[in-house]
């Protein structure tokens, strides 16, 4: 039977680096919930208020974002964005 050793000082010299970790993720965490509060408010407003063109276009939109898997969407933006540079 092996005996698998902790090793306690990696482990607290290996702490800074998790915490900051944490703390990018938990900002990354907070700017994508608030442009995705503010978007999803703004297109729920054109839903309801705005010409039948544009609730259209919004539906469309939607549709399609809610259709596709999230990794075929980042493909996407990734290819977008590398072509616009």
């Amino acid at each position: 039977m092996e005996v698998i050793m902790i090793d306690i000082g990696f482990i607290s010299s290996i702490i800074p680096r998790l915490l900051y970790g944490a703390a990018i993720s938990l900002q990354i965490a907070t700017l994508a919930f608030c442009i995705g509060a503010a978007g999803g408010t703004l297109l729920g407003i054109t839903l309801t208020r705005a010409n039948r063109l544009l609730q259209l276009v919004v539906t469309g939109f939607v549709t399609i974002i809610r259709g596709t898997p999230m990794l075929v969407q980042i493909v996407f933006l990734y290819l977008l964005l590398s072509a616009l540079q």
